[in-house]
């Protein structure tokens, strides 16, 4: 099953098997790119790239205190609802969201 992740087509999930057994390849198209393997929960298996996806406050690009950091790491679940909202801008930000990579 192809799919891809919110109504922007920067991200792309393949998912390889049913149930317990499923699978997501995810292809993020943004960026420098990367490649996810997760397991049917979206736990992250392994993959290219950590990075991190930025919640910023207002609009002056300054990250304020208490801001969310949601890393990409392996061990970690993948953040859909952040993966689905990235502005199509450069280093998004449009919508309050900016990648980072480590």
């Amino acid at each position: 099953n192809v799919t891809q992740l919110g109504n922007l087509d920067r991200v792309v999930d393949f998912r390889f098997g049913s149930g317990s057994y499923a699978h997501h390849l995810l292809l993020e198209l943004y960026a420098m790119g990367n490649i996810i393997l997760t397991d049917g929960e979206y736990r992250i298996l392994a993959l290219l790239r950590t990075h991190e996806y930025e919640v910023k406050s207002g609009g002056g690009g300054v990250k304020e205190d208490g801001g969310d950091e949601v890393k990409v790491r392996v061990g970690n679940v993948y953040p859909v609802t952040f993966a689905t909202t990235l502005s199509m801008e450069k280093g998004g930000g449009g919508d309050g969201t900016e990648l980072s990579s480590d």
